[in-house]
């Protein structure tokens, strides 16, 4: 197998993996256009209270993410899916074009260089 076919096979495999992965994301953004349209009422007594026993680490960014995401905020995680599947769509695109574009290999792969 040659390079620009390993890297044209690695490419498509990107480009499929980067497709499920916005398909996944897809019914999370549409969620929140949903619920942006038509709000839900505030949270029941029960859910505040738990959240309230359960203190989450705040001292790493990774676990504020983690709390933010798993929290009840549908306006951030829809944000956040946005946001991610614009990156998704934008990384399709330039691995689409990429593996579209034939890439010729260099004429010659050794430059000769007269230092005399």
């Amino acid at each position: 197998m040659t390079g620009h076919a390993q890297h044209a096979s690695l490419a498509t495999e990107a480009s499929l993996l980067l497709t499920v992965v916005a398909d996944r994301l897809e019914p999370i953004v549409q969620a929140g256009r949903d619920q942006a349209a038509d709000p839900d009422p505030a949270p029941t007594e029960p859910a505040a209270e738990q959240a309230a026993e359960h203190q989450p680490c705040t001292s790493c960014p990774i676990c504020v993410l983690i709390t933010v995401v798993k929290s009840d905020n549908g306006e951030i995680n829809h944000k956040l899916a946005e946001g991610a599947l614009l990156m998704v769509n934008a990384l399709r695109g330039m691995l689409t074009d990429s593996a579209t574009k034939p890439q010729s290999p260099p004429a010659n792969p050794v430059q000769h260089i007269d230092i005399g």
